[in-house]
């Protein structure tokens, strides 16, 4: 724990105790701008990068081991290119002036310097290596120091891209489920299906297995859902709204009736419920009639229904249209069956949620740390 009336970071290895010194950025990193490519995805080997990251790959390279400082389009953007990789010219290439100084350690030092907030021109934002070079920030006087801190968020970041690669492999996995679990050109029958089921699946009206609530409210004791609370796509909510109370009117939903966002269909803005609420702004409000709710909540999921929901009405706001959406005619399995595809799927975005929230927590940990852990 260090003292803030020091020039000493918050949160510190243990051991070290001595000031951090005040230098200028010139003096640690050598800057020179990238060069033009005109063709940034020829399936070369070499990554490229920009103002913005990593963007296609190129035939040949012109940094190694470099923080990428965005120079134009997202001035101030920091990027570590790890490796031989090709820089364009709206991206500034910078090294460490000495092998004394990590550069690890630099790319994590340039991620807390608010570069961002540097930027020249008021529409065209811009940040040349020369305004950079005059910076002056806090460093350790200790390469060990500098070294631990470096290799320390380095294996933060390492974590951060192990469960950011399992969240989209089973986010890939759902979607593929999705698609398979579903019968498709013009079959009766899903192209994946649990062992023991082998019967056709039924033709239905939309509207023959879901009924469209529309009952209002104003209750000022039970909780507001709105757009802005649901996780888009994912269908959970992204703040808790327990006590979300006002006497706004909408639509009362109950337990596992479906939430659909209508307006912006393309949002996938969903929610099954585990409470009683009310639904402000363009929900529709489904209940399962004669059918599943957990399975009915994986339809309105499925590639079919968002196709049909996605021909909408309106330019500028468009939303789905209930006369489309309702008489649509959709396959439907035995309710034995629908339960076992419902509660699979359920497992399913439990697994996707916990990964996403491991990931988030992993994310503000890093950022905590880079507050407290940098002067």
């Amino acid at each position: 724990m260090g003292d803030q009336n020091k020039n000493v970071p918050r949160l510190r290895f243990p051991g070290y105790t001595d000031a951090w010194v005040k230098c200028e950025l010139g003096r640690l990193f050598n800057f020179r701008y990238g060069e033009g490519n005109t063709n940034p995805s020829d399936n070369g080997i070499y990554p490229v990068y920009g103002a913005g990251g990593q963007q296609g790959s190129y035939s040949r390279y012109n940094a190694e081991d470099s923080i990428i400082i965005g120079h134009m389009g997202d001035a101030g953007c920091v990027t570590f290119g790890e490796g031989r990789h090709f820089v364009t010219y709206n991206g500034t290439i910078t090294t460490a002036k000495s092998c004394d100084f990590p550069i690890q350690f630099g790319y994590y030092l340039l991620l807390t310097s608010n570069l961002r907030g540097l930027t020249g021109g008021s529409i065209l934002k811009f940040l040349t290596y020369e305004m950079i070079r005059k910076i002056e920030i806090y460093i350790p006087q200790s390469f060990e120091e500098q070294t631990k801190i470096g290799e320390f968020f380095k294996h933060l970041d390492n974590l951060i891209t192990v469960n950011e690669r399992e969240l989209n492999k089973l986010k890939n996995l759902k979607k593929s489920y999705l698609e398979k679990m579903f019968p498709k050109n013009g079959s009766d029958i899903p192209e994946l299906r649990f062992p023991g089921y082998t019967d056709a699946w039924v033709k239905c009206e939309f509207a023959t297995f879901i009924e469209r609530i529309n009952t209002s409210s104003d209750s000022d004791l039970i909780p507001k859902v709105e757009f802005e609370d649901i996780k888009s796509g994912m269908g959970y909510l992204n703040k808790d709204i327990s006590r979300k109370f006002d006497d706004r009117k909408g639509t009362l939903f109950q337990p596992k009736d479906i939430l659909f966002g209508k307006l912006r269909p393309y949002l996938k803005n969903w929610l099954f419920p585990d409470f009683m609420g009310v639904a402000l702004g363009d929900f529709w409000v489904f209940r399962a009639l004669n059918s599943n709710p957990e399975f009915a909540y994986v339809l309105i999921q499925s590639p079919k229904f968002q196709a049909i929901a996605n021909d909408t009405v309106g330019t500028k706001m468009p939303r789905s249209d209930w006369k489309i959406v309702s008489n649509s005619e959709f396959w439907m399995p035995s309710i034995k069956e629908q339960t076992k595809i419902g509660e699979f799927f359920k497992h399913l975005d439990n697994l996707i949620t916990v990964n996403e929230r491991e990931l988030n927590k992993l994310k503000e940990l890093k950022k905590s740390y880079l507050k407290d852990m940098f002067v």
